[in-house]
């Protein structure tokens, strides 16, 4: 009993870890391989593996694991493989879950429900080669819209399965820090838009799978750097047979791929290829020369005649303006001159101005006019 290196305990009803644990630290110092898979064990607690130094294998497949504590595997320096599965209920990893597991190699965390996995979830895996996320939610947290909120700190990955999440953005920082990964595997997420750049330090890459994603048009630009790629899968995606995916097709046709399900990589639109083959789309280069060249002159062409049209307009609008601003002056300086005339008129002729003369004026005159009349009655007696 005490040389038994493998113990399977799988398809029964452990849930008291606790018990268990003991049981294999006492009897079972020497055990290499522990197989838990399919029963009921709902909580990873710290220290729970404590004492299983010489432990190589661990699987936790389909238990209702609920939460895994930082500092569980602590102590397990020497496991090489942990399969951690189908456990629906687990949705996050915290910062430090994984910590004392400096010589793991393969991590399996596939069919979970993880949301929200802590960029320092895997700190210290160092040497780990081999890690499948496929089947969660990563990518479906309202904090972490692209779904890379996970950080490898490994230089050492050679295999990354990202399949089945919602991830809707490549960015090549996370790529660009994986140079020994040879298999990346994206599958079913939300990916539209790849950069030009995403792939430029991935120079080992053999596999790449980006099948059903929301990928409308690529360019050669994209897969160039890849040297070593052997397999490439684009199956599923809503592709666009325009001139600007031609330069792609005609990369493809060139390299020497192994095209997984050739046949699913067809056509979204537009409507009148739609459902054609990715692979058969062929356009003329005539056509493609006068959708690059012919449209954007005409299109300048247009833009420049709308910029000379508003010129013009411009430049009557404001010598309108101008017109208007020199009549205005010109009819008020004539309105001046024409006020001005009119009181030097009746400075110089008062008379033929609207005068009344005042009573004092009509008393000053009136004892004159006496004088006169009386001079002319005696006048008149002097020489009668």
């Amino acid at each position: 009993m005490k040389s038994l290196e493998l113990l399977d305990l799988s398809h029964n009803v452990i849930s008291d870890t606790q018990n268990l644990m003991r049981f294999t630290q006492d009897v079972l110092p020497h055990l290499h391989f522990l197989l838990l898979q399919n029963n009921r064990i709902s909580s990873l607690k710290k220290g729970m593996f404590e004492g299983l130094s010489k432990l190589q294998g661990l699987d936790l497949t389909e238990n209702p694991i609920q939460s895994v504590e930082p500092g569980t595997f602590k102590s397990m320096h020497s496991v090489l493989t942990l399969y951690l599965q189908g456990s629906i209920h687990l949705e996050q990893l915290h910062n430090g879950t994984f910590r004392g597991m400096r010589n793991l190699r393969k991590l399996k965390l596939n069919n979970n429900f993880l949301i929200d996995v802590h960029p320092k979830a895997f700190h210290g895996l160092r040497k780990l080669e081999t890690l499948e996320l496929n089947g969660n939610r990563i990518g479906g947290s309202i904090l972490d819209a692209d779904g890379w909120n996970v950080i490898f700190e490994t230089s050492n990955l050679e295999t990354l399965d990202l399949g089945n999440n919602r991830i809707k953005a490549l960015p090549s920082r996370v790529i660009a820090t994986q140079p020994k990964l040879k298999s990346l595997v994206l599958h079913f997420n939300r990916i539209s838009n790849l950069d030009s750049d995403t792939f430029v330090y991935s120079k080992q890459l053999e596999i790449l799978d980006l099948a059903y994603n929301d990928l409308m048009e690529l360019d050669h630009t994209h897969l160039q750097h890849l040297d070593r790629l052997e397999s490439l899968s684009l199956a599923g995606n809503p592709f666009l047979c325009t001139c600007n995916i031609k330069g792609f097709i005609d990369w493809l046709k060139l390299a020497k791929l192994q095209l997984d399900s050739s046949d699913d990589h067809r056509c979204l639109g537009p409507v009148e290829l739609r459902g054609k083959r990715l692979f058969d789309y062929r356009p003329g280069s005539w056509e493609c020369r006068v959708k690059v060249i012919v449209i954007p002159f005409i299109c300048t062409m247009v833009l420049l005649f709308i910029l000379i049209g508003a010129a013009c307009l411009y430049y009557k609008h404001s010598k309108l303006k101008q017109s208007i601003a020199a009549e205005e002056k010109r009819t008020a300086g004539s309105r001046k001159f024409r006020s001005d005339c009119a009181c030097v008129q009746k400075e110089l002729f008062p008379l033929n101005g609207d005068i009344t003369p005042s009573s004092e004026e009509v008393n000053l005159e009136a004892p004159l006019i006496q004088e006169s009349v009386t001079y002319s009655s005696d006048l008149s007696e002097l020489i009668s």
